[in-house]
Protein backbone atom coordinates (compact mmCIF):
# COMPACT_ATOMS: atom_id res chain seq x y z
CA UNK A 1 0.00 0.00 0.00
CA UNK A 2 1.58 3.13 -1.19
CA UNK A 3 2.14 5.39 1.88
CA UNK A 4 -0.97 8.09 2.87
CA UNK A 5 1.59 11.24 3.32
CA UNK A 6 3.11 10.49 -0.16
CA UNK A 7 0.22 9.47 -1.86
CA UNK A 8 -1.45 13.49 -0.75
CA UNK A 9 1.65 14.70 -1.26
CA UNK A 10 1.85 13.64 -4.95
CA UNK A 11 -1.87 14.56 -5.74
CA UNK A 12 -1.61 18.11 -4.53
CA UNK A 13 1.83 18.66 -6.03
CA UNK A 14 0.49 17.60 -9.42
CA UNK A 15 -2.16 20.02 -9.13
CA UNK A 16 -0.38 22.80 -8.07
CA UNK A 17 -2.55 23.30 -4.93
CA UNK A 18 -1.39 24.57 -1.79
CA UNK A 19 -2.67 22.74 1.05
CA UNK A 20 -3.64 26.25 2.41
CA UNK A 21 -5.92 26.76 -0.47
CA UNK A 22 -7.63 22.96 -0.05
CA UNK A 23 -8.95 23.46 3.63
CA UNK A 24 -8.67 27.24 4.07
CA UNK A 25 -7.35 29.80 6.65
CA UNK A 26 -9.72 28.34 8.88
CA UNK A 27 -8.10 25.14 9.30
CA UNK A 28 -4.76 26.74 10.18
CA UNK A 29 -2.49 23.78 11.08
CA UNK A 30 0.90 25.30 10.98
CA UNK A 31 3.82 23.64 8.90
CA UNK A 32 3.97 20.14 10.09
CA UNK A 33 3.67 18.38 7.05
CA UNK A 34 2.13 15.09 9.18
CA UNK A 35 -0.71 17.49 10.85
CA UNK A 36 -1.32 19.03 7.42
CA UNK A 37 -1.90 15.61 5.67
CA UNK A 38 -3.82 14.51 8.70
CA UNK A 39 -6.59 17.67 7.95
CA UNK A 40 -6.69 16.60 4.42
CA UNK A 41 -7.60 12.98 4.64
CA UNK A 42 -9.86 14.28 7.65
CA UNK A 43 -11.84 16.84 5.84
CA UNK A 44 -11.39 15.21 2.17
CA UNK A 45 -11.09 11.43 2.82
CA UNK A 46 -8.78 9.42 1.52
CA UNK A 47 -7.14 10.53 -1.99
CA UNK A 48 -8.50 7.79 -4.15
CA UNK A 49 -7.26 8.40 -8.36
CA UNK A 50 -5.36 11.57 -10.41
CA UNK A 51 -6.46 11.96 -14.12
CA UNK A 52 -5.18 13.90 -16.99
CA UNK A 53 -7.86 15.00 -19.38
CA UNK A 54 -7.18 17.74 -22.21
CA UNK A 55 -9.41 20.44 -20.57
CA UNK A 56 -8.71 19.44 -16.67
CA UNK A 57 -6.59 17.83 -14.41
CA UNK A 58 -8.78 15.75 -11.27
CA UNK A 59 -7.99 14.66 -8.42
CA UNK A 60 -10.56 12.23 -6.87
CA UNK A 61 -10.34 11.53 -2.85
CA UNK A 62 -13.23 10.18 -1.29
CA UNK A 63 -15.41 13.14 -0.17
CA UNK A 64 -14.27 15.49 -1.84
CA UNK A 65 -13.33 16.21 -6.32
CA UNK A 66 -10.32 18.77 -7.11
CA UNK A 67 -9.88 19.93 -10.69
CA UNK A 68 -7.60 22.22 -12.30
CA UNK A 69 -8.37 23.65 -15.16
CA UNK A 70 -6.38 23.73 -18.16
CA UNK A 71 -8.78 26.24 -20.44
CA UNK A 72 -11.17 28.75 -19.42
CA UNK A 73 -14.53 27.80 -18.91
CA UNK A 74 -17.71 29.66 -17.52
CA UNK A 75 -16.91 29.21 -13.73
CA UNK A 76 -12.83 29.39 -13.73
CA UNK A 77 -9.96 30.82 -15.45
CA UNK A 78 -7.43 28.39 -17.20
CA UNK A 79 -5.13 27.45 -14.24
CA UNK A 80 -7.56 27.97 -11.60
CA UNK A 81 -8.38 25.26 -9.31
CA UNK A 82 -12.19 24.05 -8.12
CA UNK A 83 -13.42 21.98 -5.43
CA UNK A 84 -16.93 19.92 -5.97
CA UNK A 85 -18.46 19.14 -2.48
CA UNK A 86 -20.91 16.95 -3.92
CA UNK A 87 -19.92 15.17 -7.57
CA UNK A 88 -17.62 15.73 -10.27
CA UNK A 89 -17.77 19.42 -11.71
CA UNK A 90 -15.74 18.17 -14.69
CA UNK A 91 -17.98 15.17 -15.66
CA UNK A 92 -21.50 16.86 -14.59
CA UNK A 93 -20.19 19.70 -17.15
CA UNK A 94 -20.28 16.92 -19.63
CA UNK A 95 -15.89 17.98 -20.04
CA UNK A 96 -15.00 14.87 -19.77
CA UNK A 97 -16.13 11.42 -20.80
CA UNK A 98 -19.06 9.85 -18.58
CA UNK A 99 -18.67 6.20 -17.68
CA UNK A 100 -20.37 3.60 -19.87
CA UNK A 101 -23.74 2.52 -18.84
CA UNK A 102 -23.80 -0.72 -17.17
CA UNK A 103 -25.71 -3.75 -19.74
CA UNK A 104 -29.31 -3.79 -18.99
CA UNK A 105 -30.13 -7.03 -16.20
CA UNK A 106 -31.82 -10.12 -17.82
CA UNK A 107 -34.89 -9.35 -16.95
CA UNK A 108 -34.92 -5.38 -18.14
CA UNK A 109 -34.20 -5.38 -21.73
CA UNK A 110 -33.57 -2.32 -23.61
CA UNK A 111 -36.21 0.45 -24.20
CA UNK A 112 -36.64 1.52 -27.37
CA UNK A 113 -37.27 5.27 -26.50
CA UNK A 114 -39.23 5.77 -29.87
CA UNK A 115 -42.05 3.15 -29.19
CA UNK A 116 -45.14 3.15 -26.56
CA UNK A 117 -45.82 -0.38 -25.82
CA UNK A 118 -49.60 -0.95 -26.02
CA UNK A 119 -51.65 -1.30 -23.10
CA UNK A 120 -54.88 -3.08 -22.59
CA UNK A 121 -57.11 -0.66 -21.20
CA UNK A 122 -56.39 -2.09 -17.47
CA UNK A 123 -53.54 -0.19 -16.35
CA UNK A 124 -53.83 3.43 -14.74
CA UNK A 125 -50.87 6.07 -14.70
CA UNK A 126 -51.18 9.20 -12.78
CA UNK A 127 -48.34 11.84 -14.27
CA UNK A 128 -47.74 15.04 -11.98
CA UNK A 129 -46.34 17.91 -13.68
CA UNK A 130 -44.34 19.42 -11.10
CA UNK A 131 -45.11 23.13 -9.71
CA UNK A 132 -47.59 25.02 -10.82
CA UNK A 133 -49.36 28.78 -10.13
CA UNK A 134 -46.90 30.71 -7.51
CA UNK A 135 -44.46 27.41 -7.53
CA UNK A 136 -42.34 28.18 -10.77
CA UNK A 137 -39.79 25.87 -10.37
CA UNK A 138 -36.28 26.50 -12.05
CA UNK A 139 -36.06 29.83 -14.13
CA UNK A 140 -33.94 30.63 -17.26
CA UNK A 141 -33.72 34.11 -19.29
CA UNK A 142 -31.99 34.18 -22.39
CA UNK A 143 -30.18 37.00 -23.76
CA UNK A 144 -32.81 37.58 -26.54
CA UNK A 145 -36.08 37.96 -23.77
CA UNK A 146 -37.54 34.62 -23.92
CA UNK A 147 -37.75 33.46 -20.45
CA UNK A 148 -38.52 29.69 -19.48
CA UNK A 149 -40.40 28.83 -16.67
CA UNK A 150 -39.98 25.16 -15.59
CA UNK A 151 -43.91 24.92 -14.37
CA UNK A 152 -44.68 25.48 -17.71
CA UNK A 153 -42.42 23.18 -19.11
CA UNK A 154 -43.64 20.34 -16.82
CA UNK A 155 -47.39 20.83 -18.39
CA UNK A 156 -46.39 20.54 -21.70
CA UNK A 157 -44.30 17.47 -21.45
CA UNK A 158 -47.10 15.97 -19.32
CA UNK A 159 -50.01 16.62 -21.42
CA UNK A 160 -47.86 15.22 -24.38
CA UNK A 161 -46.75 11.93 -22.19
CA UNK A 162 -50.40 11.67 -21.56
CA UNK A 163 -51.89 12.09 -25.20
CA UNK A 164 -49.14 9.16 -26.24
CA UNK A 165 -49.94 6.93 -23.36
CA UNK A 166 -53.86 7.30 -24.08
CA UNK A 167 -53.16 6.63 -27.77
CA UNK A 168 -51.21 3.69 -26.44
CA UNK A 169 -53.72 1.73 -24.74
CA UNK A 170 -53.33 3.49 -21.17
CA UNK A 171 -55.63 4.88 -18.80
CA UNK A 172 -53.86 8.58 -17.55
CA UNK A 173 -54.83 10.88 -14.76
CA UNK A 174 -53.15 14.54 -14.37
CA UNK A 175 -52.70 16.06 -11.16
CA UNK A 176 -52.96 19.50 -13.07
CA UNK A 177 -53.87 20.00 -16.37
CA UNK A 178 -53.30 24.04 -16.43
CA UNK A 179 -51.43 26.27 -14.60
CA UNK A 180 -52.34 26.34 -11.11
CA UNK A 181 -51.70 23.99 -7.62
CA UNK A 182 -53.10 21.07 -6.87
CA UNK A 183 -54.47 22.31 -3.91
CA UNK A 184 -57.11 24.68 -5.46
CA UNK A 185 -59.13 25.12 -1.79
CA UNK A 186 -56.25 25.63 0.29
CA UNK A 187 -57.18 23.14 2.89
CA UNK A 188 -54.83 21.71 5.81
CA UNK A 189 -54.16 18.35 3.86
CA UNK A 190 -51.75 16.88 6.54
CA UNK A 191 -53.14 18.25 9.44
CA UNK A 192 -50.44 20.25 10.57
CA UNK A 193 -52.35 23.67 11.08
CA UNK A 194 -50.72 24.94 8.36
CA UNK A 195 -51.60 25.64 4.40
CA UNK A 196 -48.17 25.75 2.12
CA UNK A 197 -46.62 24.02 -0.43
CA UNK A 198 -46.64 20.43 1.46
CA UNK A 199 -50.26 20.43 1.43
CA UNK A 200 -49.95 21.06 -2.44
CA UNK A 201 -47.85 17.64 -2.45
CA UNK A 202 -50.11 16.01 -0.45
CA UNK A 203 -53.11 17.04 -2.84
CA UNK A 204 -51.14 15.21 -5.79
CA UNK A 205 -50.53 11.82 -3.62
CA UNK A 206 -54.13 11.34 -2.51
CA UNK A 207 -54.84 11.93 -6.39
CA UNK A 208 -52.60 8.61 -7.12
CA UNK A 209 -53.90 6.98 -3.96
CA UNK A 210 -57.49 7.57 -5.02
CA UNK A 211 -57.58 6.75 -8.34
CA UNK A 212 -55.46 3.32 -7.30
CA UNK A 213 -52.47 4.23 -9.85
CA UNK A 214 -50.49 1.54 -10.75
CA UNK A 215 -47.38 3.67 -11.22
CA UNK A 216 -46.44 8.02 -10.74
CA UNK A 217 -44.67 9.81 -12.52
CA UNK A 218 -43.55 13.41 -11.30
CA UNK A 219 -42.13 15.24 -14.10
CA UNK A 220 -39.74 17.98 -13.35
CA UNK A 221 -36.58 20.28 -14.92
CA UNK A 222 -33.47 20.84 -12.89
CA UNK A 223 -32.25 23.03 -11.12
CA UNK A 224 -29.04 24.21 -9.18
CA UNK A 225 -27.50 27.35 -7.92
CA UNK A 226 -24.47 26.43 -10.34
CA UNK A 227 -24.68 26.51 -13.84
CA UNK A 228 -22.35 24.19 -14.72
CA UNK A 229 -24.72 20.86 -13.49
CA UNK A 230 -26.15 19.43 -16.60
CA UNK A 231 -27.83 16.33 -17.83
CA UNK A 232 -30.16 13.95 -16.80
CA UNK A 233 -31.20 12.07 -13.34
CA UNK A 234 -34.15 9.83 -12.11
CA UNK A 235 -35.51 9.74 -8.33
CA UNK A 236 -36.73 6.79 -6.48
CA UNK A 237 -37.21 5.94 -2.63
CA UNK A 238 -35.54 2.86 -1.50
CA UNK A 239 -37.42 2.73 1.81
CA UNK A 240 -40.91 1.64 0.83
CA UNK A 241 -42.37 -1.97 1.18
CA UNK A 242 -42.11 -1.59 -3.26
CA UNK A 243 -38.74 -0.47 -3.38
CA UNK A 244 -37.75 -2.67 -5.88
CA UNK A 245 -40.76 -1.99 -8.40
CA UNK A 246 -39.43 1.77 -7.46
CA UNK A 247 -35.90 1.24 -8.06
CA UNK A 248 -37.21 -0.67 -11.84
CA UNK A 249 -39.44 1.93 -12.56
CA UNK A 250 -36.34 4.50 -12.03
CA UNK A 251 -33.98 2.62 -14.60
CA UNK A 252 -36.33 2.45 -17.02
CA UNK A 253 -37.28 6.16 -17.12
CA UNK A 254 -33.62 7.45 -16.92
CA UNK A 255 -32.38 4.52 -19.52
CA UNK A 256 -35.13 5.94 -21.79
CA UNK A 257 -35.15 9.64 -21.31
CA UNK A 258 -31.08 9.38 -22.10
CA UNK A 259 -31.98 7.54 -25.19
CA UNK A 260 -34.59 9.60 -26.40
CA UNK A 261 -32.61 13.13 -25.97
CA UNK A 262 -29.45 11.67 -27.50
CA UNK A 263 -31.58 10.37 -30.39
CA UNK A 264 -33.00 14.06 -31.05
CA UNK A 265 -29.01 15.42 -31.50
CA UNK A 266 -28.22 16.13 -27.64
CA UNK A 267 -25.16 14.15 -25.97
CA UNK A 268 -27.33 14.84 -22.30
CA UNK A 269 -24.98 14.07 -19.75
CA UNK A 270 -26.14 10.35 -17.64
CA UNK A 271 -26.94 11.12 -14.74
CA UNK A 272 -28.02 8.14 -13.10
CA UNK A 273 -30.95 7.32 -10.47
CA UNK A 274 -30.88 8.26 -7.56
CA UNK A 275 -32.00 7.56 -4.07
CA UNK A 276 -33.99 10.57 -2.10
CA UNK A 277 -32.44 10.39 1.10
CA UNK A 278 -29.16 10.70 -1.02
CA UNK A 279 -30.19 13.97 -2.52
CA UNK A 280 -31.84 15.20 0.72
CA UNK A 281 -29.23 14.36 2.82
CA UNK A 282 -31.72 11.92 4.65
CA UNK A 283 -35.00 13.08 4.12
CA UNK A 284 -37.50 12.11 1.72
CA UNK A 285 -39.02 13.71 -1.05
CA UNK A 286 -43.08 14.05 -0.39
CA UNK A 287 -43.73 11.97 -3.46
CA UNK A 288 -41.83 9.45 -2.84
CA UNK A 289 -41.56 8.65 0.86
CA UNK A 290 -42.68 6.87 3.73
CA UNK A 291 -45.24 7.42 6.45
CA UNK A 292 -42.61 9.31 8.22
CA UNK A 293 -43.08 13.16 9.92
CA UNK A 294 -44.30 15.61 7.73
CA UNK A 295 -45.95 12.88 5.34
CA UNK A 296 -49.17 12.81 6.38
CA UNK A 297 -50.45 9.97 3.81
CA UNK A 298 -47.54 8.22 1.60
CA UNK A 299 -48.06 7.42 -2.03
CA UNK A 300 -49.06 3.48 -2.46
CA UNK A 301 -47.53 2.50 -5.52
CA UNK A 302 -44.30 2.33 -7.46
CA UNK A 303 -43.21 6.04 -7.91
CA UNK A 304 -40.28 8.40 -9.15
CA UNK A 305 -39.39 11.69 -9.98
CA UNK A 306 -37.89 12.60 -13.61
CA UNK A 307 -35.63 15.34 -14.36
CA UNK A 308 -34.59 15.68 -17.54
CA UNK A 309 -32.65 18.09 -18.51
CA UNK A 310 -31.09 21.31 -16.22
CA UNK A 311 -33.29 24.44 -16.53
CA UNK A 312 -30.43 26.50 -14.99
CA UNK A 313 -27.89 25.06 -17.34
CA UNK A 314 -26.91 27.33 -20.37
CA UNK A 315 -26.65 24.33 -22.99
CA UNK A 316 -29.47 22.39 -21.50
CA UNK A 317 -32.12 25.22 -21.05
CA UNK A 318 -31.49 26.19 -24.97
CA UNK A 319 -32.83 22.45 -25.93
CA UNK A 320 -35.77 22.86 -23.50
CA UNK A 321 -36.88 25.68 -25.62
CA UNK A 322 -36.47 23.03 -28.82
CA UNK A 323 -40.26 21.70 -29.51
CA UNK A 324 -38.60 18.77 -30.94
CA UNK A 325 -36.86 18.09 -27.67
CA UNK A 326 -39.89 18.52 -25.45
CA UNK A 327 -41.17 16.09 -27.82
CA UNK A 328 -38.15 13.49 -27.87
CA UNK A 329 -38.49 13.78 -23.70
CA UNK A 330 -42.71 12.91 -23.62
CA UNK A 331 -41.70 9.99 -26.30
CA UNK A 332 -39.17 8.67 -23.60
CA UNK A 333 -41.34 9.22 -20.40
CA UNK A 334 -44.39 7.41 -22.07
CA UNK A 335 -41.72 4.99 -23.87
CA UNK A 336 -40.47 4.25 -20.37
CA UNK A 337 -43.80 4.04 -18.10
CA UNK A 338 -45.10 1.92 -20.98
CA UNK A 339 -42.68 -0.66 -20.99
CA UNK A 340 -42.47 -0.94 -16.91
CA UNK A 341 -46.35 -1.38 -17.11
CA UNK A 342 -45.88 -4.58 -19.65
CA UNK A 343 -43.15 -6.40 -17.81
CA UNK A 344 -44.90 -5.54 -14.38
CA UNK A 345 -47.26 -8.38 -14.21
Amino acid sequence: MVKLATMVRFLLAAMSLSLAFVWGAAFSTGQNPAIREAHFVMMNGLPMAAQDYHSVFVVRAQRKVFQRWKQKTLWAKSGKATIADDGDIAKDAGMIPAEAAPPSPPDQPAVNAQTTVPGDGSRLVVLDPGHGAEEVGSVYRFSDGVVLQEKNLNLDIALRVAALLKDAGYRVVLTRDSDSGVNTQDLDLNGDDEVNVRDDLQARVDIANREEANVLVSIHCNGFGYSYLRGTEVYYDEDRSFSANNERLAEIVQRSLVSSIRDAGYETVDRGIKTDVSVLQGEHFYLLGPAVEGIARPSQMPAVIGESLFLTNPGDAAQLRSDVMIEAIARGYAAAISHYLATDR
